[in-house]
């Protein structure tokens, strides 16, 4: 179950652009997507380790 909703998330988000990916996070952490499996532990601690750059990366930004 979690490799399907993953995909569809991957399809949804893209990960490689800062706003997308802290979209994702905000929605992992409002409890909106059941990610307990294995596979969605490891995806949800990729997309926290994401949102960590982006979101400094997104503040480096800000403060130019």
């Amino acid at each position: 179950m979690d490799n399907y909703v993953i995909k569809e998330l991957k399809r949804k988000y893209d990960l490689t652009k800062d706003e997308d990916v802290l979209a994702l996070y905000a929605k992992l952490q409002s409890g909106e997507y059941d990610l307990s499996g294995t596979e969605g532990r490891r995806f949800d601690d990729e997309v926290y380790e994401l949102a960590t750059v982006s979101y400094t990366h997104l503040r480096a930004h800000e403060t130019r």
